[in-house]
C-alpha cells in the first residue's frame, strides 16, 4: 500500500487504511460501541478502538463526509452492508460523497478507491447520533448551604445539538425528551467526577457536577430504530454558596467590683441542627471591662472567623455593671452637649449633693478636658476634624460604702467653620 491514504476532505482528518474485514467482524465491533461519545470529538472526528487495538472512524447518522485520494482516483467502490439502509453515495469522479442514512441495527459502509498504485479501502461503522439534554432553568442550579445535597429541579429538558452538529433532531424524525416528574436531586459523593476540579465533598459550599439524567428519558421511533442515542451532557454544573450566620455576645450584668462570667457567643443561622461543633473557628466573648471598674456599660465583643459554609457576621453585646447595694449620689451635669468649632473652649458645671470627686473617664481625641473642682473644660484642638463623640465624666463620692458612682455621659459635637466672602462695609466678614 502506498503512502498515498484515504482521507475525509471536508474535515482534514486521517483515516486509518486497513483491508477490509468481514462484515461479521465489523458488525460485531459496531455492537460493542458505547452509545455517547467524547465531548471532545465532532460530528466527523469519532475514533473508536477495536478488536485488536484498531482504530477506527464512524460516520454519524445524518452527516455527510466527502473522501479523495492524493493519487488520481480510477474508480470508486462502495458498499453498504445493510443494503442501502446506512449509507448513500453519490460518485463525483475524483471525490465520493457519503451520507449516513442510518444505523438500522449497527451496520458499516465500506468504500474503495482503485488508483494506479493499487486499491485503498476503509470500512467504518454508523454511529447513532447523539442528542444532549439540557435543562432551560438556571435558577435551581445555585443554592444557599443548608447542610444537605438536595436540589429541587425546575424548568423543562429540551433535546439540543450535541457539539460540533447544527441539529439535535433531524427534520422529519421521531424523537422526544419526556421529564418524568422528578422534583428532586440528591448530589453524593459517588456522582462527582474529580476529573473535572470541583468540590468532591458535598454537601459542603463548592462547585458540584451534578448527574441528572435519571430526571428524563428519549424516546421516539428513530430512537428505537438505532438512529439516536444519549449524547452529554447527563449532568448539569451546581453551585452551592455560603449561608449567612451571625455571631453575637448576650448582654449580661455584673455588679460593681464583681467580676464578669463570660457568656458563651449565640449562633444564629446555623442549618440543618448543626451546632458550633461544626464550624472550623472557636468563638469567645471578651470585655475591656475588670472588677473595680466604675458602673456603666462595657463592650461585649465576639472574634471573628473564616468558615467553609458560612459568611461570618458578628454583633457587639452589653455588659452593664450596676451598683445595687448603695444608693446613687444626686449629681448631675450641665449642660449635657455642645457644639464647639476648632480651637473654641466651653465650660461644664458639675454638681452634687454629697462630697466627692469629679473625674473624666473618656474623651474624643480631638478635645481636651480639665477638671477643676466643680467645673470642667473642654477645648477642641487646631485641625480637628468634624464629627461628633462622647465626654464621660464620673462623680466618685467620698462615702463610697452608702453612695455608689455615677457617669454622665456629654455629647459633644466638632463642627465645621464657613468662610462666606461678601461686601459688608467694604470688608470681608467670618461667619463661625
Amino acid at each position: 500500500m502506498s503512502k498515498s491514504l484515504l482521507r475525509n476532505t471536508k474535515f482534514i482528518f486521517p483515516l486509518i487504511l486497513f483491508l477490509a474485514p468481514s462484515s461479521a467482524w465489523a458488525q460485531e465491533l459496531n455492537s460493542d460501541l458505547d452509545l455517547a461519545v467524547p465531548e471532545d470529538t465532532g460530528p466527523n472526528q469519532a475514533q473508536y478502538i477495536g478488536e485488536g487495538g484498531i482504530s477506527v472512524y464512524g460516520a454519524y447518522y445524518g452527516e455527510s463526509y466527502t473522501f479523495s485520494s492524493d493519487e488520481n482516483v480510477i474508480s470508486w467502490t462502495y458498499f453498504d452492508s445493510s443494503s442501502g439502509q446506512s449509507c448513500s453515495f453519490t460518485d463525483n469522479g475524483q471525490t465520493l460523497s457519503v451520507t449516513a442514512i442510518g444505523v438500522e441495527g449497527g451496520s458499516d459502509c465500506t468504500v474503495t478507491a482503485t488508483t494506479a498504485s493499487g486499491e485503498k479501502t476503509v470500512v467504518f461503522p454508523i454511529f447513532r447520533r447523539p442528542v444532549n439534554v439540557f435543562n432551560n432553568d438556571f435558577s435551581w442550579k445555585t443554592k444557599i448551604y443548608d447542610g444537605n445535597g438536595d436540589f429541587t429541579i425546575a424548568g423543562d429538558f429540551t433535546a439540543q445539538p450535541f457539539v460540533g452538529f447544527s441539529e439535535a433532531v433531524l427534520a422529519g424524525d421521531d424523537v422526544s425528551v419526556v421529564y418524568n416528574g422528578t422534583t428532586t436531586i440528591t448530589l453524593d459523593a459517588a456522582e462527582q467526577d474529580v476529573g473535572l476540579g470541583n468540590d468532591t465533598d458535598p454537601p459542603n459550599v463548592g462547585a458540584y457536577r451534578l448527574l441528572y439524567e435519571d430526571a428524563w428519558t428519549v424516546s421516539g421511533v428513530d430512537v428505537d430504530n438505532g438512529n439516536y442515542g444519549v449524547g452529554l451532557p447527563r449532568y448539569v454544573d451546581v453551585t452551592i454558596t455560603k449561608a449567612p450566620l451571625t455571631v453575637f455576645c448576650p448582654d449580661i450584668q455584673v455588679e460593681y467590683q464583681s467580676s464578669a462570667a463570660l457568656p458563651d457567643p449565640v449562633f444564629s443561622g446555623l442549618v440543618s441542627g448543626e451546632t458550633s461543633a461544626n464550624l472550623v473557628d472557636t468563638y469567645i466573648c471578651s470585655t475591656a471591662y475588670a472588677a473595680g471598674d466604675p458602673p456603666g456599660n462595657y463592650d461585649l465583643s465576639v472574634n471573628s472567623g473564616t468558615e467553609r459554609n458560612y459568611t461570618v457576621a458578628t454583633q457587639t453585646g452589653v455588659l452593664t455593671v450596676v451598683d445595687s447595694t448603695r444608693v446613687s449620689a444626686n449629681s448631675a451635669i450641665s449642660p449635657s452637649n455642645l457644639s464647639l468649632k476648632e480651637g473654641a473652649s466651653a465650660e461644664v458645671v458639675l454638681s452634687a449633693d454629697q462630697s466627692g470627686t469629679w473625674s473624666v473617664t473618656s474623651a474624643p481625641a480631638d478635645a481636651t478636658v480639665s477638671v477643676s473642682g466643680s467645673t470642667a473644660t473642654i477645648t477642641i484642638g487646631a485641625g480637628a476634624q468634624p464629627g461628633s463623640g462622647t465626654v464621660t465624666f464620673l462623680f466618685t463620692p467620698d462615702d463610697t460604702t452608702t453612695y455608689a458612682l455615677q457617669s454622665h455621659d456629654l455629647d459633644l459635637e466638632i463642627i465645621q467653620v464657613q468662610n462666606v466672602d461678601g461686601f459688608f462695609g467694604g470688608g470681608t466678614r467670618k461667619f463661625c
